[in-house]
């Protein structure tokens, strides 16, 4: 077909990934914290690379460990180089873990909220709490906002147009671009430590509100109103929540969405629901009713631990009946 002129040829630049053939990879333990993973980027030529592996924490250490066993398969192996540091190369490996569910069990059910007055906050029924406040993530994201107003005032103080107003604003570009992969980042470790955690106090079901559409609703209209709407601008939950769910599928741990509406401003003792029972001054709920009063995202995270079980029997109910 080349010859023929049929078909274009294939292309390649030196910094472009290098997919290896899963038959030509292999991993084995050598000892304690060392691996060592086998390949091949010459197909049946017989050439193959060692590459030794460090285990640098406990959880990578159980994946390779796994990756070694026979419940794990791996998948695509790619080597690629690292954009930011060429001299540096990387190899990613997919990898397939079969992991049983287990059994539901009602009194091991937990409700994670996104928080009002932290970031997440999550609850079991027996009322082991798990609260991130976010300090490091608002600070950082003020650090990146006050940053990038320097470097606008610095381009508007110039007076430049054109191409020389770009060539002053174009840190702002790696400025953001850095920021991506530090929430990218951030969002991965917060999953994962939520996970483990909720896996430690043997929880077996997750009820959360739905983030689809988080950043859709008005200021005004939105539990907590600016504030809150501020937060869900600069914070990707939607994202936060399928790293979250992600994760807790690897645990065998499953979960559920359920809509959010009400579930800040409900009290959670007399079940008296009002915009006015929330008091975000002192970040607590103080109801109005029957003047219960409560931290904010815990109450949350209570309605959540109630509604769960009665939206999921509402819907199993209209299912049976279509």
């Amino acid at each position: 077909a080349l010859v023929k002129q049929t078909i274009s040829p294939p292309h390649f630049k030196n910094s472009m990934p290098l997919p290896i053939p899963e038959r030509s990879v292999s991993l084995r333990h050598v000892k304690g914290d060392n691996y060592v993973i086998s390949f091949s980027l010459r197909a049946g030529r017989g050439v193959s690379h060692d590459v030794p592996i460090l285990a640098r924490d406990g959880y990578m250490r159980s994946i390779l460990s796994e990756l070694c066993g026979e419940n794990t398969k791996m998948g695509a192996v790619v080597v690629e180089q690292d954009r930011l540091r060429p001299s540096r190369w990387y190899l990613r490996i997919a990898y397939t873990r079969r992991v049983s569910h287990i059994a539901r069990n009602a009194q091991r059910i937990a409700a994670v909220h996104p928080g009002i007055c932290t970031f997440i906050t999550a609850l079991t029924s027996s009322g082991e709490r798990w609260v991130y406040d976010g300090a490091d993530i608002e600070a950082y994201l003020a650090q990146i906002q006050r940053r990038r107003k320097s470097y606008q005032r610095t381009s508007k103080a110039s007076g430049r147009n054109g191409h020389g107003r770009a060539r002053m604003l174009s840190p702002i570009k790696k400025l953001e671009d850095a920021g991506t992969r530090w929430r990218a980042t951030k969002i991965q470790t917060l999953a994962r430590r939520l996970a483990m955690w909720l896996r430690d106090a043997k929880v077996t079901h997750v009820y959360m509100p739905d983030f689809s559409g988080i950043r859709d609703g008005l200021p005004e209209k939105l539990q907590g109103g600016k504030p809150i709407w501020d937060r869900v601008q600069s914070w990707p939950y939607f994202q936060q929540q399928a790293a979250l769910v992600s994760c807790l599928e690897e645990y065998g741990i499953t979960s559920s969405k359920i809509p959010s509406p009400g579930t800040a401003m409900t009290c959670p003792a007399c079940l008296h629901a009002s915009p006015e029972n929330i008091d975000l001054r002192n970040r607590r709920l103080l109801c109005v009713e029957c003047a219960h009063s409560e931290v904010l995202d815990i109450s949350a995270c209570k309605n959540i631990l109630r509604m769960g079980p009665e939206f999921e029997a509402v819907a199993e109910a209209d299912k049976k009946k279509s």
